[in-house]
C-alpha cells in the first residue's frame, strides 16, 4: 500500500509541476496569441515532452501534430501520449486520442508492395484524422511528405452503416473489395468479408470483434458485433463504421486503365520486358507486386498528411534530426530511381510520390509549430552554418549521384541576432523521485498497482 501511495503522490506531483508551472504557462499564452514557432529546450527525455503535449493540449483544446524523425520513435511517444492524456483528463480508455500514422518504409524502385500490416495501420489512421478528428495525430517525417488521397476521398472509401438506414449490399461490397478487404468464410481475421444472402460479416481495423450486418433489402435491419470463435452474436449495435484497409481503392477497371497510360510513359523499347511484367497482369484487371507505388501514373495524388490536420498545431521532435532523416531519405530516393531508370525498370518519379521541398516549407509554415530542441535554437544555428560549410564529395552510382542539401524546413534565421529567441522558452524537467526520471517504469507501476 505504501509504495503505492508513493506512485500516485510522485504522480501527482508530476502532473502538478508541470502544469503549474511558469514555462507551462507562458507556452499555452505564446499559442493563444499566435505564435508561429515556439522553441522548447530543457526536456530531453520522451516521457517529459509527452506531458508537456498532452498538458499543452488539454488547456488549449486544439488537435497537435506530433512528427518523429523515424518508425521507431513511434511506439514510445504514443503511449505516453495516450498514458499522460488519460491521466490528465481522469479516463481510463484512451485509445482513441492518438492516430498514428506510419510511413510506408518500403523502398518504391525494389519492385515490392509496402507491407500489409502498414497499409492497414495508414488506411485507419487517415479514417479516424478524417473522421473523428483525435486530440493527436504522431507520425513519422516521412509520412509528412507521402502524398496520399484527401480526406474526403477517403471518408468515401470507406462506409458507416447504421440500423434502419439504406444502403445497398452489393455496393459495400464493391468498396470492401476495393479497399483492400479479403472475401473469406467464415470470417476470422481484421480485414475478412463474407456475405450470405443478406447478411454481411466483416471485420474491420480497429475493432477487437467482427461485425454481423443483416439486410432486409436495401436497408440494415440489424448489427451485431459476434464472436468469431463461435459465431455466436454478441452484442447489439446501432452502427458500425468500417474503415479502409488501404488509403488506395483500385477496381480492375483502374489496372487496365493504367495499362494503357504506361504504354504512353514508358514506350521506350528498353521498357519493353519491365512493362510486360506489370501489364499481364493490369490488363486482366488484377494487381501486381510493387502496384502501390505506380498506380497513380497520369493521376498525382492531390493531397498529403497536411490535409489532415488543417488548423492543428505542429510539434517537431528535434527538427534538426528530422530535417537531417528526411534529406537522406530523399537523396536515397533521388539515387533509387536513378539506379532503376538505368536497370530499364518502371518507376514515378520521388516528386510524383513525396512532396517537394519547397511544398514541405509551404506547409509547415502554414501552421502554428513547437519544436522540441535539447539544445535550444542558437545551438541549432550554429550547427546550420557547419552543413552548409561542410562539402560533401560527390559519388556516382549509375547515373549521378543525387547530393545531399539542407532542405530549411526550419531554418533558424532569427537566432544568433538577439540574446534570446523571441518565441523560445529553457523548459527544465526534473527526475520524479524514486523511478529517477524513468516516466515509462512510473507508467506500467500506476497502471497496475494504483486504483
Amino acid at each position: 500500500m505504501s509504495s503505492a501511495l508513493e506512485t500516485r503522490s510522485a504522480f501527482q506531483s508530476a502532473l502538478a509541476n508541470v502544469l503549474d508551472s511558469a514555462e507551462c504557462r507562458h507556452v499555452i499564452d505564446q499559442i493563444r496569441r499566435g505564435m508561429r514557432t515556439v522553441s522548447i529546450s530543457g526536456l530531453v527525455a520522451s516521457p517529459a515532452r509527452a506531458l508537456a503535449v498532452a498538458a499543452l493540449q488539454r488547456e488549449t483544446g486544439k488537435q497537435f501534430a506530433v512528427v518523429v524523425p523515424a518508425q521507431r520513435d513511434l511506439e514510445g511517444w504514443e503511449r505516453d501520449l495516450a498514458f499522460w492524456y488519460c491521466a490528465l483528463h481522469g479516463v481510463h480508455d484512451c485509445a482513441e486520442a492518438v492516430a498514428v500514422l506510419p510511413a510506408s518504409e518500403s523502398d518504391p524502385y525494389a519492385g515490392g508492395s509496402p507491407h500489409a500490416e502498414t497499409l492497414e495501420k495508414r488506411g485507419l489512421a487517415l479514417w479516424r484524422l478524417a473522421r473523428h478528428r483525435p486530440r493527436f495525430a504522431l507520425l513519422t517525417a516521412r509520412a509528412l511528405a507521402r502524398r496520399t488521397v484527401g480526406a474526403n476521398e477517403l471518408l468515401k472509401i470507406g462506409a458507416t452503416l447504421r440500423r434502419d438506414e439504406d444502403t445497398a449490399p452489393e455496393e459495400v461490397v464493391d468498396k470492401l473489395l476495393a479497399c483492400g478487404y479479403v472475401r473469406e468464410d467464415p470470417v476470422g481475421a481484421v480485414g475478412e468479408f463474407s456475405i450470405r444472402g443478406g447478411i454481411l460479416d466483416v471485420w474491420p481495423p480497429g475493432r477487437t470483434a467482427p461485425a454481423r450486418v443483416e439486410f432486409f433489402g436495401d436497408t440494415v435491419d440489424s448489427i451485431r458485433e459476434f464472436d468469431p470463435e463461435t459465431q455466436l452474436s454478441t452484442t447489439q449495435l446501432g452502427d458500425v463504421e468500417i474503415p479502409p484497409m488501404r488509403e488506395l481503392a483500385v477496381r480492375p477497371q483502374d489496372f487496365r486503365d493504367w495499362a494503357a497510360r504506361a504504354r504512353q510513359r514508358w514506350s521506350d523499347q528498353r521498357f519493353a520486358r519491365s512493362l510486360q511484367d506489370r501489364t499481364v497482369f493490369a490488363d486482366e484487371g488484377e494487381d501486381f507486386p510493387g502496384w502501390e507505388w505506380l498506380i497513380s501514373l497520369g493521376h498525382r495524388p492531390g493531397a498529403n498528411a497536411f490535409e489532415y490536420f488543417k488548423d492543428a498545431v505542429l510539434v517537431i521532435d528535434e527538427p534538426i534530426a528530422l530535417e537531417n532523416f528526411l534529406a537522406n531519405a530523399f537523396r536515397t530516393l533521388a539515387d533509387r530511381y536513378a539506379e532503376n531508370d538505368a536497370a530499364d525498370d518502371l518507376g514515378l518519379h520521388p516528386d510524383e510520390l513525396y512532396l517537394s521541398d519547397a511544398e514541405l516549407r509551404s506547409n509547415i509554415d502554414a501552421l502554428s509549430r513547437i519544436e522540441f530542441r535539447a539544445l535550444g535554437r542558437t545551438a541549432a544555428k550554429i550547427d546550420e552554418e557547419l552543413v552548409l560549410d561542410a562539402e560533401e564529395p560527390e559519388i556516382s552510382v549509375g547515373k549521378e549521384r543525387a547530393r545531399r542539401r539542407p532542405l530549411f524546413l526550419f531554418p533558424n534565421k532569427d537566432a544568433g541576432k538577439m540574446s534570446a529567441f523571441p518565441g523560445e522558452v529553457e523548459w527544465k524537467s526534473q527526475s520524479v523521485i524514486r523511478y529517477h526520471g524513468r516516466l515509462p517504469d512510473l507508467a506500467r507501476d500506476i497502471k497496475h498497482r494504483c486504483c
